[in-house]
């Protein structure tokens, strides 16, 4: 699974691109080389995502399609300075979080439910809320960050690299890496207060 996640550039992948060429080369000359480069890459990485909130196949490649097809829509908004892999994660979020938003708005309640299910379906409705709303706070609060420490704690809590394997593609030493993650979680930690 960490081969089929990293982004290297390696294996059966053209070395001819990076993240920042392709998109240029997608976005100014509409290069198809250069956007199938791009998907190639990061379908794995999109399928991963989507498969943590769908379990059937069929949803999953059904948000993974989707996602892609945002991906390359949005590219025109895409920061280069920012990760490529971190944006595109967190589109993949928010198409499964849609399609769950959409599940949950054409699920009927039966005739036949008692008050207490009925009472039970709204808590759960508004548990989802609540953290929908966590997690947009989470967000903007992250974007606090400079760019350095930002890209840090991406590739820590979005992507879920290990700390060595953050220190690995950052060039970073591990400990380093612990200590800057410490700092901007106490950071985090002191902006919700």
């Amino acid at each position: 699974m960490i081969q089929e996640l990293s982004f290297d550039s390696t294996g059966s992948q053209s070395t001819d691109f990076t993240d920042a060429t392709a998109v240029h080369a997608w976005l100014d000359f509409a290069d198809e080389t250069a956007a199938a480069w791009l998907y190639e890459k990061y379908l794995p990485l999109v399928r991963h995502v989507c498969s943590r909130s769908f379990l059937r196949p069929w949803m999953i490649e059904d948000a993974t399609q989707d996602t892609m097809s945002r991906v390359f829509q949005s590219l025109g908004n895409f920061e280069i300075g920012r990760c490529l892999s971190s944006w595109i994660a967190s589109i993949a979020k928010h198409v499964s979080l849609d399609r769950w938003r959409s599940i949950s708005r054409k699920a009927e309640v039966p005739l036949g439910e008692t008050q207490e299910e009925q009472q039970a379906l709204e808590a759960a409705r508004v548990d989802f809320v609540k953290q929908n709303h966590a997690i947009a706070m989470a967000r903007e609060l992250i974007e606090t960050l400079t760019p350095d420490v930002r890209t840090l704690v991406e590739m820590r809590y979005t992507l879920g690299y290990s700390n060595s394997e953050i220190a690995t593609r950052t060039g970073l030493a591990a400990g380093n890496v612990a200590i800057r993650l410490m700092r901007a979680r106490q950071t985090l930690a002191a902006a919700t207060k």
